[in-house]
């Protein structure tokens, strides 16, 4: 395992953000979790795996998350506005972003409001559009004060052991908040602002994932707009745990070389997601 740094910033608007830093050269490279997640406990090992491996590296656990206070402002707005207070913290000229699933809008949103600041951007099944989430329209369907009386539980109660044990840490009403933006939206068009940005871009899905068959995903549509197609081989949505290593080597090839795209006729069988 890499040798990992524990750092935290006590945010503007309240709270605190933690974080794990592996040292390195080059332009630092962020990764951030999914809804329920935390990337101090899905990423440890990322740092260093091949492609990765001497390259400065941020494992962020987003307000509300991991051993992230939450901060007063909820909704994923607030979780860019935490991530945007790191990023000034750390005084960077420039950097890359790395979103696993919701991590993966919230990379696209910060993205969109600093594009001259990002050297990659890489969406590893990031939300493109609100309501197709599963988990984030379960969660939403449950009104605030039921879900924080007993509602989380029964949710928590049926995910798997590991991702069990991260989203239960996470604070309720953080959870519920940010589920609630995944399904029904923010101000923005996130496909829209996914397609129209000019850094070099990538999508990446598990060759396991069923988002290969998602027609509204329209994988076509974003290789059009300049966006490459990467598949994470052996995975499914969560990649991390399914497969690190072939997860590691497509986020350097997002860094590396981000133009080259993969064929989407290359895909894998269906699976979760």
């Amino acid at each position: 395992m890499p040798r990992l740094r524990p750092q935290h910033l006590a945010l503007p608007s309240g709270g605190t953000l933690h974080w794990q830093e592996a040292p390195g050269a080059g332009d630092p490279l962020l990764l951030l979790h999914g809804l329920g997640g935390a990337a101090t406990v899905e990423f440890p090992m990322l740092p260093e795996a091949p492609g990765l491996s001497g390259r400065r590296t941020l494992l962020i656990d987003l307000p509300g998350f991991g051993l992230s206070r939450d901060a007063p402002q909820r909704g994923i707005a607030g979780l860019v506005d935490g991530l945007e207070a790191l990023v000034t913290h750390l005084r960077a000229k420039r950097f890359a972003l790395m979103g696993h699933s919701m991590g993966g809008l919230v990379a696209l949103l910060l993205a969109a409001r600093h594009p001259e600041r990002i050297s990659a951007l890489c969406l590893a099944e990031g939300n493109l559009a609100p309501g197709h989430g599963q988990l984030s329209r379960g969660i939403a369907a449950i009104p605030l004060e039921d879900w924080c009386a007993g509602g989380r539980e029964r949710v928590a109660d049926r995910l798997p052991a590991g991702f069990a044990d991260t989203f239960r840490q996470a604070d309720p009403a953080a959870l519920w908040h940010a589920a609630r933006d995944l399904d029904r939206g923010t101000r923005e068009d996130w496909r829209a602002l996914f397609s129209g940005l000019k850094m070099p871009r990538s999508y990446l899905i598990g060759e396991r994932s069923n988002a290969w068959n998602l027609d509204w995903l329209d994988l076509a549509g974003l290789q059009r707009a300049g966006i490459a197609i990467r598949t994470v081989t052996g995975a499914g949505h969560f990649m991390a745990q399914d497969a690190p290593a072939a997860l590691a080597a497509q986020i350097a090839a997002a860094l590396d070389a981000p133009q080259v795209p993969v064929t989407v006729g290359m895909r894998g069988l269906s699976g979760s997601c």
